[in-house]
């Protein structure tokens, strides 16, 4: 599964100078591809429609979580964490949802398309997604390019949230990452194209005075947090406790609420699992044929964690690309007694146990790949698509990026 075919440098010279993708090489290997992912447009109705109603489904399932202090001990959040989510507007002091800006990782099988996770917190790819299939397009005149409309949702949900025609936008990210500097840049490229001003900032660059708040002393009107929520615990907790109290009351609005962090938790397959009689028999059909069959890590289990290793994945319930996301096939089996006992020593209440899912190779450049096709989901409309090819069973950080475009 060798990568047998680089791209050219004048494309990758564009993606750096246009798109804000400085990191197109990773550990000696090029993560960039030419050949995109063609989807049949079929194909690609079948994706938009499931994701339409997976965000139903996870709107209702926030909603519910929210109201029932049993169900939120599920997730045996945080303190901090139980705050944040709480300082959310309701969707109706804020004329939006519960979800924001999302993307859903679908893998396809021969069985149809699995979710692999709900990416709600931070997703990304921006810089890939977009540059790509913008820079290729001329190549495929034929084809339609699905990534059009991405930046238009993201406006027209800053308009809604903030309920400004041109809202001065505060970026919130991690400043020390560059991964996440190429999106806050992109961002702020095509959002000015629309006539929106976007700031950039670490969120302790946030500061409320009085019935204002601002970043840079710039007044701002709406916040796109693409800071994860996990690292507030490293802040301040001063600077986070005025930021939420701001928040709560309607001072600062966000287009990612706190309240996707439900599910965003990978727990959240096997929170369907452990309260399916709450749910429609039509959500539990959902459920049962696109979602891969979870459970909560359980100490006297370990035995046959060990037996299965060969049908299952340990997936911690936080972790960004690809972090903490263990195929038991991609280790010897003393390794894998290894790593069921340490969870089942120190982190037990941390870990979910997945049936693998088989995934479909696909052909690309002479190499086979497992695919992960992740359809951005911007207040509940499906708005785009980063596909990435890995060689092995887990897409991380190395994998392969490459267009996407439907086919008429």
């Amino acid at each position: 599964m060798t990568r047998t075919v680089e791209p050219s440098q004048q494309l990758l010279n564009r993606l750096a100078s246009q798109y804000y993708k400085w990191d197109s090489w990773i550990e000696g290997n090029c993560c960039i591809g030419e050949e995109p992912l063609t989807l049949s447009s079929e194909t690609w109705g079948e994706i938009c429609e499931l994701s339409t109603r997976f965000n139903a489904l996870l709107e209702k399932t926030i909603e519910m979580v929210k109201r029932d202090p049993r169900l939120m001990d599920f997730f045996k959040f945080s303190k901090l964490t139980r705050k944040m989510i709480s300082s959310d507007p309701k969707p109706q002091d804020q004329a939006t949802g519960w979800t924001g800006v999302s993307r859903f990782d679908f893998l396809p099988t021969e069985g149809g398309w699995v979710v692999a996770e709900f990416n709600t917190d931070v997703p990304g790819g921006y810089p890939e997604a977009l540059g790509l299939n913008e820079l290729l397009a001329e190549r495929y005149p034929k084809l339609k390019d699905p990534n059009r409309v991405l930046i238009k949702r993201i406006v027209e949900h800053l308009r809604r949230v903030s309920g400004k025609f041109l809202p001065v936008v505060a970026f919130v990210f991690a400043t020390g990452y560059s991964e996440d500097l190429q999106c806050a840049s992109l961002l702020r490229e095509k959002l000015r194209r629309h006539g929106i001003e976007v700031v950039l900032g670490n969120p302790r660059n946030l500061a409320i005075y009085g019935r204002e708040a601002t970043m840079f002393d710039r007044p701002i009107d709406v916040i796109y947090r693409y800071f994860p929520a996990e690292w507030y615990h490293e802040l301040p907790r001063r600077e986070v406790t005025a930021y939420l109290d701001a928040h709560r009351c309607g001072l600062v609005r966000a287009i990612t609420p706190f309240s996707q962090l439900i599910i965003q938790s990978k727990k959240i397959s096997a929170f369907w699992v452990r309260f399916a009689s709450l749910f429609t028999s039509e959500e539990q059909a959902l459920i049962r044929r696109h979602i891969p069959r979870t459970r909560l890590f359980c100490r006297d289990q370990t035995h046959m964690y060990k037996a299965l290793q060969d049908q299952l994945a340990l997936k911690r319930f936080s972790g960004r690309m690809g972090e903490n996301v263990l195929v038991g096939r991609c280790y010897e089996p003393a390794e894998w007694d290894a790593i069921v006992d340490e969870i089942s020593r120190y982190e037990a209440a941390n870990w979910t146990v997945q049936d693998l899912v088989p995934v479909s190779l696909v052909r690309n450049t002479g190499a086979l790949y497992y695919p992960c096709v992740g359809i951005y989901v911007i207040a509940g409309k499906p708005a785009g698509v980063f596909t990435r090819l890995s060689s092995s069973r887990v897409t991380a950080y190395n994998a392969l990026n490459v267009p996407t475009f439907i086919e008429p």
